[in-house]
């Protein structure tokens, strides 16, 4: 993603466990979009129960991320890890609405922190963040369409264009505080951020 070029070369900067930090802020300013998908009454939702039940998905979720948090992960058990999240992901054939849309998103972050943490390429961490914009581009979308009384899946114009980038620009702004807040070892301060700076969906 060309437009997140600067959040590629600020990660250039972080270490092993300050990269993984950055992968957890996302993650973290994204806690609600689970529940959103979950108790959406779509039909994906209703596949996924028949693979996984949908009470259970969050606490998968919470378990595999509090591991990453706690430096518990298990370099051997990554990719059975791995595997359970690849089960949650719908493909649009199954559901294309936005709750799967940015259910997907989140399960595909955290599948990208467990990549970097077996392999220490940075282009998870990169993929991390392009998730991010592309959720709050789905968010914005979704929220232009419902304001002028637009069908899913409206043609951009030039106007709807605008609106999208002015957020999309907004993310990268607080993506490269979080990398300068990391850099500059104040936990309480980034704490204290990724809470005043979730992500929500409120359409």
């Amino acid at each position: 993603m060309n437009s997140n070029k600067i959040i590629y070369d600020s990660i250039n900067g972080l270490s092993f466990e300050q990269n993984i930090m950055f992968a957890l802020a996302c993650i973290n300013r994204l806690k609600h979009l689970p529940q959103v998908f979950i108790n959406s009454e779509t039909y994906g939702i209703e596949y996924l129960n028949g693979i996984i039940p949908k009470d259970k998905i969050e606490n998968i979720l919470n378990e595999i991320i509090n591991k990453i948090y706690y430096n518990q992960i298990k370099i051997n058990e990554i990719d059975a890890d791995m595997e359970i999240l690849e089960k949650l992901l719908l493909d649009d054939d199954i559901e294309s609405g936005i709750e799967k849309q940015l259910f997907f998103c989140y399960v595909v972050i955290v599948i990208h922190i467990l990549e970097y943490i077996k392999e220490n390429k940075k282009e998870y961490i990169e993929l991390c963040s392009d998730n991010m914009i592309e959720i709050v581009d789905y968010i914005k979308c979704k929220e232009y369409e419902t304001k002028n009384n637009l069908e899913d899946y409206y043609i951009l114009d030039e106007k709807m264009e605008k609106y999208l980038e002015q957020f999309c620009a907004d993310e990268v702004k607080k993506e490269i505080e979080i990398i300068k807040i990391i850099k500059s070892g104040n936990k309480e301060m980034l704490n204290e951020y990724i809470k005043n700076n979730e992500i929500e969906y409120n359409v």
